[in-house]
């Protein structure tokens, strides 16, 4: 699928529907991505499924959540990608809490009477 240079595809995360459309939009308060291209180019892949999951991909497209099974296959993509991102992130997290040495003690108490001291004249 190739868009024009104003053009942008829509994809809606929460109902799965595709539109292409012109400039920024928000359907039915679902959140969408919005990838703004010169130009998209989709490419071809043959996946063999057994016939149980490949009649869960037919159905999910059926039921009007998604334009066709690709529909279907990429957001399932696009989800996991974005679950990869984000447990890169948690153990970029750990990585660094780690790094960062042993744990110190920690007063409470301590802590309670600096907050209230640094915001008391708010």
């Amino acid at each position: 699928m190739k868009l024009g240079r104003l053009q942008f595809y829509i994809s809606l995360i929460n109902d799965g529907l595709a539109e292409q459309g012109r400039g920024r939009r928000l359907l039915d308060g679902k959140a969408c991505h919005i990838l703004a291209a010169k130009e998209t180019a989709m490419g071809t892949m043959n996946i063999s499924l057994p016939d149980p999951m490949k009649s869960w991909v037919e159905d999910q497209a059926k039921s009007g959540r998604y334009a066709n099974s690709s529909d279907y296959v990429r957001d399932l993509i696009r989800r996991d990608r974005m679950r990869h991102d984000a447990i890169a992130e948690i153990q970029a997290a750990v990585d660094a809490g780690i790094a960062s040495g042993p744990a110190k003690s920690f007063d409470c108490n301590a802590f309670k009477a600096r907050m209230h001291a640094k915001h008391a004249g708010k």
